[in-house]
């Protein structure tokens, strides 16, 4: 059955679970860093290949952007509580989308609509969540319910023993590409050759 609590962690940006013990003991400034760490290098990433999948080059000042949008949104969905992720996640991701395109019709003097690039985000910003939140569930439902494994002699043990992390990191896999599949969405048409911007 799909779980609520599931989704609320994938709507956090799905990475705060695999920040580890020593993360919670050093305090939530060494967490806050991680999770903004995270959001940057999602958010220059996934920017860097659309880019290079619509055009066959990259704009260094597009992803850079892309990765600080980024890394303040996951630091910010995930300080709201449990209860309003759910409006949150996707007003995060209308926010991303509208500032990354207003700064690259500002600084590259393009003009690509600014609403449909927010629309978009908020779209597939609260999707990606609920589409990893499924996977993560729909794998430890196959986990829990595989049979179990021998390891020596007669012994066995539950497959879930072995394999109780994957369908976390699935999860989240799935979570963010989805999220992301905007990067990949032509909105500039218009946009100039590489080294032709001012």
């Amino acid at each position: 059955q799909f779980s609520k609590q599931i989704w609320a962690a994938h709507a956090s940006g799905a990475v705060q679970q695999s920040l580890g013990p020593e993360a919670v003991l050093a305090g939530g400034v060494v967490a806050a860093f991680r999770l903004s760490a995270a959001g940057f290098g999602l958010g220059t990433g996934f920017d860097a290949a659309g880019q290079y999948w619509q055009h066959g080059n990259v704009r260094p000042e597009q992803s850079l952007v892309a990765g600080i949008t980024g890394a303040g949104a996951i630091a910010s969905v995930t300080s709201l509580p449990t209860a309003l992720r759910f409006y949150g996640v996707p007003a995060a991701g209308a926010g991303v989308a509208g500032t990354n395109t207003t700064f690259n019709n500002f600084f590259y003097g393009e003009d690509t609509n600014i609403w449909a690039a927010g629309g978009l985000g908020a779209v597939f910003g609260a999707v990606g969540p609920r589409v990893g939140a499924r996977v993560e569930s729909e794998l430890t439902q196959i986990i829990t319910n595989a049979p179990r494994i021998p390891i020596t002699g007669s012994a066995t043990v539950p497959l879930q023993s072995r394999l109780h992390n994957v369908p976390r990191h699935v999860g989240s896999t799935v979570s963010h590409t989805v999220s992301n599949l905007p990067s990949f969405i032509p909105l500039d048409n218009g946009r100039q050759p590489l080294g032709s911007q001012p």
